[in-house]
């Protein structure tokens, strides 16, 4: 479905702009469509482009600067305010997408009360589905509303709402139930990087894929070994444990994004 450029793959803007032509041709070639190119770039800390690139790009600060702090996402969040953030991160998503860009919320079912770091291992809440929807998911309902195309779930388990420890990321309760349902998000649901602690050290790249598109994921991001990944899911199809109707869904939705951004090659 897509790339995902890094600093490292960044050399001038010229070589950036040919690399993308490269790739968007042979996927138009071999499918028929183009390929999602995405970039990590939040501002602040978070900002491949901006930060280390060679290409002359406006640095902005992190999003802290404009409210306040998280424990883990620390001063990548706009702040503990939920219907304050729920504006920004609702106009922020609203220019990107004016401009072309496809914009994504993350990470569902939010960071605000999380104990850990998925990055290096388990991160979890301890709050129960009334209480996200007091304050966490608040700019994830704002985000959806005004048309957010992507929405990435997070390595965070809540075991008061799935009664296990299983990572939201592989949860059928949170993607399906909450997200995709009771929040009626028909957009893309991608998942965080499928390379990190809280995945990789658990499950095996072959096993998650499997257990995130049977909760109802769209897209799986960096998976640890790809090849093993995109094995498991054709096995889990023709073993008949993922229906072929579940892989519908998902090429529906990217296919349909894909297609109304075309015009813009």
């Amino acid at each position: 479905g897509g790339l995902i450029y890094f600093a490292k793959n960044i050399q001038s803007k010229e070589q950036v702009i040919e690399l993308t032509g490269i790739q968007q041709q042979y996927s138009l070639e071999r499918i028929g469509l183009p390929l999602f190119i995405s970039v990590d770039e939040e501002g602040g800390s978070v900002a491949r482009v901006a930060n280390e690139s060679p290409i002359s790009v406006k640095h902005f600060s992190d999003m802290a600067s404009i409210a306040a702090d998280n424990t883990v996402v620390k001063r990548r969040s706009f702040g503990t305010d939920a219907v304050k953030t729920a504006e920004l991160a609702a106009e922020v998503s609203k220019h990107l997408e004016g401009q072309g860009v496809y914009s994504c919320l993350k990470h569902f079912p939010g960071h605000g009360a999380t104990a850990g770091d998925s990055h290096k291992g388990f991160s979890y809440t301890d709050k129960t589905l009334d209480k996200l929807r007091e304050a966490e998911l608040i700019p994830f309902y704002e985000g959806i509303a005004s048309g957010v195309s992507f929405v990435m779930v997070g390595h965070i388990s809540a075991p008061n709402i799935t009664g296990d420890d299983m990572p939201a990321t592989l949860s059928k309760i949170l993607v399906t139930d909450v997200l995709r349902k009771e929040m009626q998000f028909d957009g893309i649901i991608i998942t965080d990087a499928m390379n990190m602690g809280a995945i990789c050290s658990l499950y095996s790249s072959r096993e998650a894929a499997k257990l995130a598109v049977s909760a109802g994921i769209d897209m799986i991001l960096m998976p640890a070994d790809f090849k093993a990944a995109y094995e498991g899911l054709l096995e889990a199809v023709k073993e008949g444990a993922i229906d072929e109707e579940r892989i519908d869904e998902s090429v529906r939705r990217i296919v349909e994004k894909k297609l109304k951004k075309s015009s813009w090659m």
